[in-house]
């Protein structure tokens, strides 16, 4: 993070004087680059002052067409080349205008707008332009609802497109489908077209001054390893519940934070394409209050890759406690029981079943603490220091009591190579795979506290199912302590298929309400028109 008023040495300009009447983003420069010796270069960038807004307005009505049929048809050679899948799984019938509607229909949809918390003043203009047929007819064949003898519009010769509801949007002002749980493919679709649209700009994270100057650095950078300062999680989170839930609607891909590079796709695969040609290229990313740890590789070369470290936050709510506030404090999220998915968030992401995330090798979301990374000519070490969540503010001068609350995972990354190694009781493990070799170490395991019933039952909506406690048992994390090595070594072995299949259950069941809590949000009046 960065804070406002804190002090900036410009090396290259000791004589720096800041020009209050400068224009935002340009009064000041903030990324950089330092060099630290022969073997690490760091370079930090700066993605909050200068990107757009995210593509998905929370303030977006679900009922909006994103992507037009002409959009598909323009667009659907790259859509095809760009995500392996023709663009038409998604597309649905819509009403070019709002004018084409009948009176009773723009009643109707008036109606729900205002109840679905659109200010008065707004409501004419957020019902303008094409509408999704499927929303409306969703709103006349729900029983709950008193539409009067309003018939469903025939779709028969309608144009096809996507609307924002196909990308989780089911409600106005809100993060569900616009920051969180936003559905991968109509997503991915509809910032393809912007990106092709707009020529980049749609997802111009880092604006194309600093983007340059990042690639320049990189690209001529002499050390050993060039390190990436880079503020959110580059790495896919993806959350796959496709045929392990019975609503058409619910059994997708999600992307479970719209916050980060994968949110915006088609600049990330570019910068990995690019960042892909360079040798130990590591990232060091904050923001997400997790720790994961992963390798990326660019579609054109499987052989070349990214590694990423994540790094928790010290102090501050973890990201799983941070879904489980957020799933409680949103409305729609709230009723939704939208904490089953903050239970197993973990086992979700890391599923070797659904293999939703492939390159992700460490996953744990519900600690505090720090990373420390050692760099050398032959390898790079970074040392995951995590403390339960519930010490990250107690024991301050308890210096010696509070190291001993701390549990390490340390990787390890050779020069030349992209492949992440565990070090488990003194020896490594390849990406997941066990070391040749029996371990010469004797070892100690522990499991630490299951979180039961009673633990998880105050996240979970009464309309939940009643596995909250399977779920947020998850796998069986174990703690290693050897004899040959002071610090613990953590590992997260991958989870079976029934607490992968109990987890998901939570999350996709729990989401499933969602739909019932929209409609009753968007209860309507008889229509009194013809």
């Amino acid at each position: 993070a960065w804070f406002e008023f804190m002090p900036v040495d410009y090396m290259d300009n000791p004589d720096f004087q800041y020009d209050p009447d400068a224009t935002y983003p340009d009064d000041i420069r903030i990324y950089r680059d330092f060099t630290f010796g022969k073997h690490v270069h760091l370079v930090m960038t700066d993605l909050r002052s200068y990107r757009p807004d995210h593509l998905v307005a929370e303030k977006m009505a679900p009922w909006k067409i994103a992507v037009t049929s002409a959009d598909l048809t323009q667009y659907a050679t790259q859509i095809t080349t760009t995500l392996g899948e023709a663009a038409d799984a998604f597309p649905e019938a819509y009403v070019p205008s709002f004018d084409d509607l009948s009176a009773g229909h723009q009643d109707l949809l008036r109606s729900a707008a205002l109840n679905a918390g659109v200010p008065e003043a707004e409501v004419e203009e957020s019902v303008q332009g094409a509408v999704s047929v499927a929303f409306l007819n969703s709103l006349i064949a729900d029983e709950d609802l008193d539409t009067g003898e309003l018939a469903p519009i025939d779709e028969t010769s309608l144009e096809r497109g996507i609307a924002y509801h196909h990308m989780g949007k089911w409600s106005y002002h809100s993060a569900l489908g616009s920051r969180q749980l936003v559905v991968e493919t109509p997503y991915r679709i509809f910032a393809l077209v912007q990106y092709l649209k707009t020529q980049g700009e749609s997802e111009q994270i880092m604006g194309a001054t600093q983007e340059d100057w990042f690639l320049a650095t990189m690209r001529e950078s002499t050390a050993t390893w060039k390190v990436w300062g880079n503020e959110f999680i580059f790495s896919p989170m993806l959350s796959d519940v496709t045929g392990l839930v019975n609503s058409e609607r619910f059994s997708q891909k999600f992307q479970v934070s719209s916050e980060d590079w994968h949110a915006q796709p088609n600049r990330r695969d570019f910068l990995l394409e690019e960042l892909g040609t360079l040798d130990n290229v590591v990232l060091v990313t904050g923001d997400i209050h997790a720790f994961y740890a992963s390798t990326t590789s660019p579609k054109s070369d499987p052989n070349k890759g990214l590694v990423e470290f994540v790094t928790g936050a010290v102090s501050s709510k973890t990201y799983r406690a941070m879904l489980l506030n957020k799933a409680t404090s949103d409305p729609v999220l709230a009723a939704a029981g939208a904490a089953g998915l903050a239970f197993g968030i973990d086992q979700i992401l890391t599923s070797s079943q659904r293999k939703t995330n492939p390159g992700l090798a460490f996953a744990d979301s519900d600690k505090n603490g720090f990373i420390v990374i050692k760099a050398s000519a032959t390898e790079l070490v970074a040392t995951l220091h995590m403390i339960d969540g519930k010490h990250a503010t107690t024991h301050q001068g308890e210096g010696a009591a509070l190291n001993a609350l701390f549990e390490t995972t340390r990787f390890r990354v050779k020069a030349g190579s992209h492949q992440l190694h565990l070090e488990e009781s003194g020896a490594l493990r390849a990406n997941g795979k066990p070391p040749a070799a029996p371990l010469n170490t004797t070892t100690k395991m522990r499991r630490p506290p299951r979180i039961n019933r009673a633990t998880a039952a105050p996240y979970f909506s009464k309309r939940c199912p009643t596995q909250s406690d399977q779920s947020a048992d998850g796998p069986r994390a174990q703690r290693l302590k050897t004899s040959s090595q002071p610090a613990v070594v953590r590992q997260e072995p991958q989870p079976t298929s029934a607490a992968v299949q109990s987890a998901l259950h939570v999350a996709s069941h729990c989401v499933e309400i969602a739909a019932h809590s929209v409609r009753q949000l968007v209860r309507v009046q008889p229509s009194t028109a013809a």
